[in-house]
């Protein structure tokens, strides 16, 4: 399957589909959608004035896993983490949102 953004955001798991669909499981999905359903369930819905609720570190350690999972389909290779210090990350951040300007 070649993956575009708009394939990432509605594949599911094929290995075990069958089997929860027949039981009329729910699908797991390779996309965000579990953060929003979270943060509706939480009450917020991103309206002016909103603060994000906070997350718990396991809640935290879901999402990353989450998305290291989704980057590693996508791509197709394992994902390495990088240990950076506040320095290199704000370095890098701000050389990211330079190219995009």
């Amino acid at each position: 399957m070649k993956f575009t953004p708009q394939t990432v955001l509605v594949t599911f798991f094929t290995e075990g589909y069958k089997e929860r669909q027949a039981k009329g499981e729910r699908q797991p999905q390779l996309s965000k959608e579990f953060v929003r359903e979270w943060l509706i369930e939480n009450n917020f819905m991103g309206k002016e004035g909103q603060a994000v609720p906070t997350m718990s570190d396991e809640w935290v350690a879901t999402i990353s896993k989450r998305y290291i999972e989704l980057y590693e389909k996508v791509i197709g290779e394992p994902f390495t983490p990088v240990l950076l210090s506040e320095d290199e990350i704000k370095n890098r951040t701000e050389q990211a949102l330079q190219k995009t300007s």
